[in-house]
């Protein structure tokens, strides 16, 4: 038979076997309904129908059985123990009965007709049943119809110690191996099984691992039976490509590392990797990866490249990290408890820390906390991904106690928090139990302490126990509410040069505003951007309301000044007259941004006498109102007579 037909096979005995099984399960319990049908119908007094009800309803009563049974999870343990027990209770009757016929008075016999009638009626209709149910469940089993035959075995769970094991392993190999090589060599490689049942199987492969390979490919065959004989199959290849003898260059590295994993990234692993040329001359190698590096779990290839200039060779080999290390398992010490009743409640703390996986919830035995009196032996074990198992375990002991009072509860009262994101926000608080018997009564709530409390009301719910056993509960609501308005950032205040005297058009950056709850939200300044300020100082408040009505301001300042001099522009001056010995003149006005004309400041001043047939200079400078001052000018003033 070929490599590939091997596993087709094998399924084809499993699913047989699979569907034997449920077939024969199948037939049992209908059959038991149909006995079980005939005799409850034969014990109703049905006598003359008693085969022919029990032949037509006892497959639809199975059916209905069988279903209830699985919709319960029951297991077929529990089918045999209902069968017993109807039997004893068949037993118990008939004895009974016939302690009444030995009691019955000499002069009423029992008919002999009724004795005999019953027991054949009774026979012919087990009979019939029997019968029925079996040309029933021919019928399913040929037209693919039957409900057992067509889901997983009816009878048997996961954890039914008696359930026949029909699934085989499953077998884990690894990618196709290339490896370079000067010849034949030995390769390595991991091959592993794992069954649902049994765990780990040891496979079987030829060659094998550390097997001498030819230069070629091989072909390695592996299989995994597991303790129910069923038998997985798989193949993969390992080729050895010969490099050339010419080449001068010799590589020495490692045929395979191995390395135990130190975290859930895997673990560092290192190498030494050399090589030689002509006259024994050392060789530059790389590798990548590199010696050093970080190693996932399972199996990297790392390919190492020595080059001499002329000549160059390439290498590789396997780098393998495991995980074989068991998990961290914490356990309290012996623990004492105490209790009124004759159950007590004692609280046990037990974790498991894991390399690679992190932490891992131990599974312990008994369950749960509540212990009967006496010592009790707790048993933990924790399992990693990768089957590594610690076990531990302790004792619980609870002895009687006379303590009946539970322990009085101080409870905060309601809180108000404010929110500080769209989650809600973290909430601490303060229970304290007080006891007359227990110094330290166990407190615990729910949410607990520095939890985040998302927005609104939420009820946390305290309880206390002391070591008897005695409990006390309360509650008290913790308010998340939103009352802090939006942060406001305002633009940096702004400067601008006046243009006229009602001041300048000032244009400012966006404000920004942000909000604990709502996150970014818009936000608004008054004046606008783009208004006309006035000369001088004016303050522009920003705001911004968040979706709970909580307002933000903030401010920021626009500042118009004024540090434009006025201009002055006074040109000679000539002034003609008819007599007289001069004349007086006045000299025109400096124009300002802001406060327009101003009269300049001359010396001499404007509007004085000037004499005729003279030139006089004059010096004049205009100051504005914010002091600003222009740069002086002079000029010439004659005063002459009109000419004739």
């Amino acid at each position: 038979m070929s490599t590939q037909a091997q596993p087709a096979a094998q399924a084809k005995a499993v699913e047989a076997r699979r569907r034997f099984a449920a077939l024969s399960d199948d037939l049992a319990l209908k059959i038991f309904v149909a006995v079980a049908t005939t005799v409850v119908l034969g014990k109703l007094g049905f006598d003359p129908t008693t085969a022919l009800l029990g032949a037509a309803l006892s497959p639809v009563l199975a059916e209905l059985v069988k279903s209830a049974v699985e919709r319960k999870g029951l297991k077929r343990r529990h089918l045999l123990l209902a069968t017993l027990l109807l039997f004893l209770v068949h037993g118990v009757e008939r004895a009974f009965a016939a302690a009444r016929r030995r009691a019955r008075p000499p002069g009423r016999p029992l008919p002999a007709a009724v004795d005999v009638t019953r027991p054949l009626l009774l026979a012919s209709g087990v009979l019939a049943s029997t019968l029925t149910v079996a040309l029933f469940t021919g019928v399913e089993a040929a037209g693919g119809h039957s409900l057992v035959a067509d889901r997983q075995l009816t009878f048997f769970g996961g954890d039914d110690a008696h359930a026949p094991d029909v699934l085989p392993p499953e077998l884990r190999l690894p990618a196709d191996l290339v490896i370079d090589a000067y010849g034949p060599r030995r390769v390595w490689f991991a091959v592993a099984a794992v069954d649902a049942r049994e765990g780990e199987v040891d496979p079987d492969c030829a060659p094998g691992p550390g097997a001498r390979f030819p230069i070629g490919t091989t072909t390695v065959h592996c299989s995994a039976v597991d303790g129910a004989g069923n038998q997985t199959v798989g193949a993969f290849t390992v080729t050895l490509v010969r490099q050339d003898q010419n080449v001068s260059i010799r590589m020495r590295f490692p045929q395979r590392v191995e390395a135990e994993a130190t975290g859930p990234e895997g673990a560092v692993a290192r190498f030494v990797v050399t090589a030689t040329g002509r006259e024994a001359r050392s060789v530059p190698v790389t590798c990548s990866p590199a010696s050093g590096a970080l190693f996932g779990i399972g199996r990297t290839r790392v390919t190492c490249h020595a080059d001499a200039g002329d000549e160059a060779v390439n290498r590789s080999f396997a780098v393998v990290v495991v995980d074989t290390t068991a998990p961290r398992l914490t356990l309290p010490g012996d623990v004492r408890g105490r209790t009124a009743g004759s159950v007590g409640r004692v609280d046990y703390r037990a974790s498991a820390f894991d390399l690679v996986d992190g932490r891992i919830a131990p599974t312990c035995s008994p369950s749960g906390f509540r212990f009967g009196l006496g010592t009790t032996l707790v048993s933990c074990s924790a399992k990693d991904a990768h089957g590594n198992v610690a076990r531990g375990s302790f004792t619980v002991t609870v002895v009687r106690s006379e303590d009946t009072t539970a322990p009085k509860l101080h409870l905060p009262g309601d809180r108000l928090v404010d929110a500080t994101s769209a989650a809600g926000a973290v909430a601490t608080y303060e229970v304290v139990a007080i006891d007359d018997s227990d110094e330290q009564p166990s407190v615990t709530c729910s949410p607990e302490s520095g939890a985040l409390f998302p927005i609104g009301r939420t009820l946390v719910r305290c309880s206390a126990r002391d070591g008897a056993g005695n409990g006390v509960s309360g509650s008290f609501t913790v308010t998340v509410a939103d009352r802090t308005g939006p942060r406001v950032d305002p633009p940096a205040d702004v400067t601008a040069e006046a243009r006229s005297a009602a001041g300048a058009r000032a244009r400012y950056g966006e404000a920004k505003a942000v909000d604990a709850v709502d996150g970014a939200v818009r936000a608004t300044c008054s004046p606008s951007s783009g208004s006309m300020f006035g000369v001088g100082e004016t303050t522009v408040k920003c705001s911004a309301v968040d979706s709970s009505g909580n307002r933000g301001e903030a401010a920021f300042r626009v500042i118009v000044n004024d540090t434009t001099p006025p201009v002055l522009k006074i040109g000679d001056q000539t002034r003609y007259i008819e007599s007289g010995s001069g004349a007086y003149v006045t000299f025109p006005p400096a124009i300002d941004a802001v406060d327009g004309e101003i009269a300049p400041d001359c010396r001499p001043k404007s509007g004085s006498f000037f004499p005729a047939r003279k030139k006089t200079t004059v010096s004049c400078t205009a100051t504005d109102r914010s002091g600003n001052t222009s740069s002086p000018v002079t000029f010439a003033v004659w005063v002459e007579y009109i000419p004739d």
